[in-house]
């Protein structure tokens, strides 16, 4: 019997001295527990306690048991010893600490643009992570549970749907799968309505810009008018004069606070200025007892005269300033005046010149009277030095040069309205 005992008590030491011990252990995420699993070549009932060093210090404090779960603080490589202790005292450990790894999660955060009433948000990721990659994201744009868009894109794109609060979530997965999600509130705002209607506009009048936007806050409300034609306004509906005629292309850019803008065109066509002249029956000077009549050039829809007439001539017999506004089928309208001067008859009738070199070059070309306009009839005869007529006329306006006489002298009798009659000689030159 004591040979018995003796031979097991050898075999049992053997036993110990070739005995093993180790774990395995699952590569958690951050914030997930870790369960790690002892395991030892000996028999389990020659094992009395399993203690665990979690923590690489060298103490076998931290745990005990053959399986522990465990929850680490932070993301690292953790050095993990495992010690047993046997039924007669005796201990095992693991040669080397085996690594267990606990993975970081994402630090989820994203930011959006454009929340606006029926438009394209832009969801853009910002998440951050301290080892890894990110390889999912999962956006669930009303936080409902489901998500609208599964991929491996940082950004995303939804419609907005009606103005009011939402919360949106992202949920992102990492390579070594590990979790995490962040939620925000968004405010979807109303989409403003742009819009402006325009007055017939015509060069050298003001269009009548008229704004009829709606929009749903008129706090800090900016309004950007382009029209067209190189000049800019940002008044609510301004007033803007065109100085060439065409079609222009007139924007209103509308900008609220929270930059939910929208934009109207408008197609505006501007009229070119009339096209109207005055016309006058003789010189623009009245004389004493005399009558002038003024006309516009052109028909028009409307004569506006500054003495209160509308027809398209008038007749003046004093001087003044008159001024006539014409209207055309556009409804555009331009401004015309004249300055007419008045004078009195002179007592007697003056002659110019009585030299006379038909030559065409602008001076002595002709026999002048002066002011002969202020004269109803001047009748003028001319005589050579046999006292023939050589040229006579009635009604004499200043016409007449002797270029089909020959050189030399003559004389003349000129008798103008009442004025007495004047005699007098012409040197012809030639």
């Amino acid at each position: 019997m004591k040979r018995i005992v003796f031979l097991l008590s050898i075999i049992f030491i053997s036993f110990i001295s070739f005995a093993n011990v180790t774990f395995t252990a699952n590569n958690a995420c951050y914030t997930d527990q870790t369960t790690l699993t002892g395991s030892s070549t000996l028999p389990d009932t020659m094992i009395t306690s399993w203690n665990w060093d979690l923590d690489g210090d060298g103490d076998y404090d931290d745990a005990s048991g053959q399986t522990v779960i465990y929850t680490y603080t932070s993301a690292d490589t953790f050095k993990v010893g495992l010690k047993t202790v046997l039924v007669d005292g005796s201990s095992d450990s693991l040669s080397t600490p085996i690594d267990v790894v606990v993975y970081p999660i994402p630090n989820v955060n994203f930011q959006v643009d454009n929340l606006c009433q029926g438009k394209t948000a832009v969801y853009k990721d910002k998440s951050t992570l301290e080892s890894g990659t990110i390889t999912q994201y999962r956006w669930d744009f009303n936080n409902d549970g489901v998500p609208e868009i599964i991929g491996t894109s940082p950004t995303a794109s939804f419609v907005n749907g009606p103005a009011g609060s939402y919360t949106a979530k992202l949920e992102c997965v990492t390579d070594n799968g590990c979790m995490s999600f962040a939620t925000k509130s968004t405010e979807v705002y109303t989409q403003p309505e742009a819009s402006f209607t325009v007055s017939d506009a015509c060069v050298g009048s003001e269009s009548v810009f008229t704004n009829k936007s709606i929009v749903s806050s008129d706090t800090n409300v900016v309004y950007v008018w382009d029209f067209g034609d190189g000049e800019q306004d940002s008044e609510n509906s301004p007033k803007h004069e065109y100085t060439s005629g065409g079609t222009f292309t007139a924007t209103l850019y509308v900008i609220p606070e929270n930059n939910c803008r929208d934009t109207a065109t408008v197609s505006v066509i501007v009229n070119s200025e009339p096209t109207a002249s005055l016309e006058y029956d003789g010189d623009t000077i009245i004389y004493q007892g005399g009558t002038l009549d003024i006309s516009v050039d052109g028909s028009f829809n409307s004569y506006s005269w500054s003495n209160g007439e509308t027809t398209q001539s008038i007749s003046v017999t004093k001087g003044g300033v008159f001024s006539v506004l014409v209207t055309d089928i556009n409804n555009c309208t331009k401004t015309l005046s004249t300055e007419i001067i008045y004078k009195d008859q002179a007592d007697e009738v003056t002659i110019e010149n009585d030299l006379i070199t038909p030559n065409n070059d602008g001076y002595n070309d002709y026999f002048l009277i002066d002011e002969i306009n202020s004269y109803n009839t001047c009748v003028f005869t001319v005589y050579n030095i046999w006292n023939d007529v050589v040229y006579s006329s009635n009604d004499y306006n200043n016409d007449w040069s002797g270029s089909d006489l020959p050189a030399g002298s003559y004389f003349y009798i000129l008798k103008c309205d009442s004025k007495p009659e004047k005699i007098g000689n012409i040197n012809l030159l030639k």
